[in-house]
């Protein structure tokens, strides 16, 4: 609440939509109010702009930047007059004054999502419970998401903002969020706050947290045997078990140095225990790979042909911390044979005769065949990337299919193939190997149904920190 503003009182009207356990979870904090006489929520203060939903309804916000009355329950008040709710629907892009969301400000609303603005500060308690919001991203501005915010809200996608520093009870509970990471700025997670997601990755980043009990309940350690712990937060066993949390994952790290006139294409912050994770190493135009060293062990000799000029390299199961060097040196230039000089021709001095001979001519000199230079056998190699895949999905997507017809020319005369298939990030995860190389093999059965058994198609997997739909993607080189 804020202070100085005059309250009115508000009627819930979901709490018969609401599953038991979460209304019992509530109803041992002050997030939803158990009746009209115990449930407040602040008056907006003149002067107050009322913007419309783009799905119908409306929600209000204040001369302060808090928004609210977007929900669908209704107000009383303080002379008992019913102040009905905005009833806010579709998908809502909040106005850029916004600065707080009010507590219940949008909660039970038919709204299926939301775009919060950047200048956003705090999210209060139940503000978008009980709605149909999938995706969600937290501006950087924000530094607190309160009690339930976003409770019943089953979530597939969230990400955090970087000013995020504490996340209330149940703020997520029952999100079905299969991914998460937790940025270094939060300190605080409370009680149940993801309680019921069915995490498959847990990255979290904060050097310094208080985890409350349950905050991670329901997890199945099938699916979530550890967690990284990235910023090596000070979690005891007991700590741990209380939060409902797997131990921490055994990771390890390699420190690259690259010099000048390449660089690495990508460069995992840590690597599992175990994996094999593979360096790719791109020399700038009019370079090639010098050397490469591996703890001060020369590898140059391991390392496999990806493009023209292009190598990568393939770490063994890592078991241990490791460094890695990269070395670039000009393309040598091979200097072309000088034009042989022609012998010059003397011209016959006439002789001199009493009386004339007709002179016999002389037959032309043979011009001298050039033997053909025989070409290189170097194969010729063109590199093209499929991207579209659906995060966690190995599936070929219409706009993959789309890419797929357009290249087909493209592949005629190939006489190899290799595809690498991608995941993204923000880390290498071992569930990611499988992922990666289903990709590939996908893609190697649908180019067979063009190309038929005459081309020799090889897969492999590679993972990328990076984050986007063009790091989901299947890299094809070709050979010709």
């Amino acid at each position: 609440m804020h202070k100085g503003r005059p309250h009115i009182r508000r009627v819930p009207r979901f709490l018969n939509r609401t599953a038991l356990g979460f209304v019992i979870a509530l109803l041992a904090t002050p997030l939803l109010p158990q009746s009209s006489a115990s449930a407040t929520a602040a008056v907006p203060l003149d002067p107050v702009t009322t913007f419309a939903c783009p799905g119908g309804g409306f929600y209000d916000v204040d001369a302060n930047g808090v928004a609210s009355r977007g929900g669908t329950g209704q107000y009383l008040d303080s002379t008992g007059v019913v102040i009905p709710a905005g009833n806010c629907a579709g998908n809502l892009v909040l106005d850029s004054s916004v600065k707080r969301i009010e507590e219940f400000g949008f909660a039970s609303a038919p709204l299926t999502a939301v775009t919060l603005p950047n200048h956003l500060e705090s999210i209060g308690r139940g503000a978008f419970s009980d709605t149909q919001i999938t995706s969600l991203v937290i501006p950087n501005s924000v530094t607190s998401i309160e009690t339930s915010a976003f409770g019943l809200v089953h979530l597939t996608s969230l990400q955090l903002g970087t000013s995020v520093s504490s996340i209330g009870s149940s703020a997520f509970r029952e999100a079905a969020l299969t991914t998460l990471v937790v940025p270094n700025s939060v300190t605080t997670i409370g009680s149940s706050a993801f309680a019921g997601s069915p995490l498959t990755s847990l990255s979290i980043n904060s050097p310094s947290l208080t985890v409350g009990s349950s905050a991670f309940r329901a997890i199945a350690s099938s699916n979530l045997s550890c967690f990284y712990n990235l910023g090596n937060a000070n979690l005891s066993p007991s700590a741990l078990q209380a939060a409902a949390l797997p131990p921490a994952c055994v990771i390890h790290r390699i420190a690259t140095t690259v010099g000048p006139n390449g660089a690495i294409a990508s460069t995992p912050s840590y690597i599992d225990d175990g994996a094999s994770p593979d360096y790719v190493f791109v020399p700038s135009a009019g370079y090639q790979v010098d050397a490469v060293q591996v703890d001060s062990a020369d590898v140059t000799g391991s390392l496999v042909q990806t493009t023209d000029q292009s190598r990568s390299y393939t770490f063994a199961p890592v078991t241990t911390d490791h460094t890695l060097s990269v070395t670039f040196k000009p393309i040598p230039v091979s200097n072309p044979a000088p034009p042989s000089t022609p012998n010059p021709t003397v011209a016959p001095t006439p002789e001199v005769s009493a009386s004339p001979t007709p002179t016999a001519t002389p037959s032309p000199t043979p011009t001298p065949t050039t033997e053909p230079v025989p070409t290189s056998d170097r194969p010729r190699i063109s590199a093209f990337r499929l991207i579209g895949f659906d995060p966690g999905s190995a599936r070929v997507s219409m706009p993959v299919q789309l890419q797929i017809a357009k290249m087909a020319s493209k592949l005629a005369g190939a006489k190899k193939i290799l595809l690498t298939g991608y995941t993204q990030g923000p880390t290498v995860l071992k569930v990611d190997y499988s992922l990666s190389l289903r990709r590939a093999q996908t893609i190697r059965a649908a180019l067979q149904k063009i190309l038929g058994n005459q081309v020799h198609i090889s897969v492999k997997c590679r993972q990328s920190t990076q984050v986007g739909s063009s790091y989901r993607a299947v890299h094809i080189s070709v050979s010709r």
